[in-house]
């Protein structure tokens, strides 16, 4: 967004000629609102604006779980440090101070977004660890859960074993002597 028409024009001009799709926004209130409807993966933004300022609107922006993580570049007039650190402070990711050059505005704009979208891979490939992990974690409770299982089994069975042991090693002495026993009977 700005409040240049002249400067809007040119920018989005330039961006349309390099590919990006842009919509332009004259205020921060019609740029927030904007942002609800779009997901924009990039935002540029004056200071200086008409209503709502640009450090105002960021900052709103920033306060968002939803748009927290677009990446702002403000493009601005002002240039002085203190209004560069109040631009990072909202939220912004980079600062250009005009006049600004082509070439290196869209060195910035193209590193940005590719920034965004290595972010995006990376909490891509990190939700999906975390839902490997969970599944890894719940067959490792089952296989917990099957291996107390067999440790119980094991017991029950030892506790059964040895009564059996016992009675299987009686029946033993009594058929070795069960003979003799019957023959002294008769």
């Amino acid at each position: 967004t700005d409040d240049s028409r002249i400067e809007c024009d040119y920018l989005r001009n330039t961006l349309q000629a390099e590919g990006y799709r842009v919509i332009l926004a004259e205020t921060g209130e019609r740029a927030l609102e904007i942002v609800q409807e779009e997901a924009p993966d990039l935002i540029l933004m004056d200071v200086i604006m008409p209503g709502m300022g640009g450090l105002e609107a960021c900052s709103i922006l920033h306060d968002r779980e939803t748009h927290r993580k677009t990446p702002v570049i403000f493009i601005t007039a002002r240039s002085e440090e203190k209004d560069k650190v109040d631009g990072f402070k909202c939220g912004a990711v980079d600062y250009i101070t005009k006049p600004f050059r082509t070439g290196e505005l869209l060195a910035r704009v193209a590193t940005q977004l590719e920034l965004k979208r290595l972010r995006d891979q990376v909490e891509d490939y990190a939700s999906h660890l975390e839902k490997s992990v969970q599944e890894l974690t719940g067959q490792l409770l089952h296989a917990d859960r099957l291996s107390s299982l067999g440790v119980l089994a094991a017991g029950i069975l030892h506790e059964i074993n040895n009564p059996n042991a016992f009675i299987r090693g009686n029946a033993q002495v009594l058929n070795r002597f069960l003979p003799l026993i019957d023959e002294s009977l008769r």
